[in-house]
């Protein structure tokens, strides 16, 4: 399931996609070698999307926040987020 088909209003999915957009630029930053996936991110993008939508589903609205929350979905990542 992605963030537009998640059942959100276009509101809310604007700010979810402003949250993608912010962890994949936080995991390119932190993991350069994931540029090697290109703008898509594959299946390292769609879990980080997933993590978004756990963290909205348990209430967070911040898009900062949302981000950092699927950050933590990452070993590799989430000790730099600590």
């Amino acid at each position: 399931m992605g963030i537009r088909n998640a059942g959100y209003d276009p509101e809310m999915i604007a700010l979810l996609e402003r949250a993608s957009g912010l962890a994949w630029t936080r995991a390119l930053q932190s993991v350069p070698t994931l540029g090697l996936l290109g703008t898509s991110g594959g299946q390292t993008r769609e879990v980080l999307e997933r993590g978004i939508l756990e963290g909205a589903a348990s209430g967070l609205r911040d898009p900062a926040a949302l981000a950092e929350f699927a950050l933590k979905a990452f070993p590799s990542i989430r000790l730099k987020f600590a």
